[in-house]
C-alpha cells in the first residue's frame, strides 16, 4: 500500500448482530501523531536524575544444570555441586548484566562481596554467562 493511502478493513463478528447475522466491525491503522523533540534540542539529560534509583545486585556464587527429575528430589541435606571452583571469584550482577567480579567476605554476620574487578565490557557486551 502506498504511503497516505488508507485502508479499512471489515471483521464479521460471529453471531453479535440480530438472529444469526455476523456484526461487521471496522479495521483501520492507528495513527500517531509525529515526534518532536522538546527543549534543549537533543542535549542528554544528567544522570544525576537516576542516582536515587534502586537497583537489585544477586552475588552469583555459580550454576549448574541437572534434570528435573533429579531437581525433584532435592531435599534437606542434598548437596549440589557448582560449576564454580573453591577461591575463584564470585559475579555481582544487576538485571542480567555482569557489573563486577569479586571474593565473598563476612561483614558483621552477613555475607558481603569484596570487588577485585570491575567489568569493562558496558551494558551491551556479552559479559554474563549462561
Amino acid at each position: 500500500m502506498a504511503a497516505g493511502q488508507e485502508s479499512t478493513e471489515r471483521l464479521a463478528m460471529p453471531g453479535e448482530a440480530g438472529a444469526g447475522a455476523d456484526a461487521l466491525v471496522e479495521i483501520q491503522p492507528a495513527e500517531f501523531p509525529a515526534m518532536s523533540s522538546r527543549g534543549s534540542g537533543g542535549a542528554t539529560r544528567p544522570l544525576s536524575r537516576f542516582y536515587d534509583v534502586k537497583v537489585t545486585v544477586t552475588v552469583e556464587l555459580g550454576r549448574t544444570s541437572i534434570p528435573l527429575s533429579e531437581m525433584l528430589k532435592l531435599n534437606e541435606g542434598a548437596v549440589v555441586e557448582l560449576n564454580r571452583a573453591v577461591g575463584e571469584p564470585v559475579d555481582l550482577v544487576a538485571d542480567g548484566v555482569l557489573l563486577a567480579r569479586g571474593e565473598i567476605v563476612v561483614v558483621n554476620d552477613c555475607y558481603g562481596i569484596r570487588i577485585t574487578e570491575v567489568n569493562a565490557a558496558g551494558p551491551s557486551g556479552d559479559a554474563t554467562k549462561n
